[in-house]
């Protein structure tokens, strides 16, 4: 291509074999932009090169956004993206679920959305077992064995003592129930 010398502020025709353009391109309408090459000046039309911005999408709780639509070469924005509502659709597991035993109440678990941290669902308290062990009867017996530990023992001292275990044992559990 031939370049008159005043676009190169010379007094000279030269050639150059292919065209330069410079990166940042000029709106011209919502389909194209032009760019000018920065040799000679000439002008070239081209569509958009539509890249979207600030996009997001909808979790359970929040809003999601489609973003906006901009041309990379030229810089404009196109298009103003629209508001996505929340899907409502909560991702859950269970936490803080707890087995009852004898002497402790269970919990069976609040349902929490690992997305948002709402608690969808509240467990519940499962009563403890109470049931007796083998070695704690419900109430000493003439056996002449201990009903603390189950033992025979011979000396009145250790009887006497575990008898008043085995009797605060029993009054704390109707306590706590």
């Amino acid at each position: 291509m031939l370049v008159t010398a005043a676009q190169l502020d010379a007094n000279v025709l030269f050639y150059h074999p292919e065209h330069v353009y410079g990166a940042d391109g000029t709106y011209i309408d919502a389909d194209t932009h032009s760019l000018t090459c920065t040799i000679c000046g000439d002008v070239k039309t081209e569509a958009h090169d539509v890249i979207v911005k600030g996009g997001g999408a909808a979790t359970c709780g929040d809003e999601g956004y489609t973003g906006d639509e901009f041309c990379s070469v030229c810089g404009q924005r196109l298009s103003e993206g629209t508001i996505i509502p929340p899907t409502g659709n909560h991702q859950t597991e269970l936490v803080n679920a707890k087995e009852a035993t004898e002497t402790e109440n269970g919990y069976t678990g609040d349902e929490v959305c690992t997305v948002c941290g709402k608690t969808i669902s509240t467990g519940e308290v499962i009563p403890a077992t109470g049931s007796n062990t083998p070695d704690t009867p419900d109430t000493p017996d003439d056996s002449g064995d201990c009903p603390y530990c189950g033992k025979h023992h011979d000396k009145i001292w250790i009887k006497i003592i575990h008898l008043v275990l085995w009797f605060f044992e029993k009054v704390f559990n109707v306590i706590k129930e």
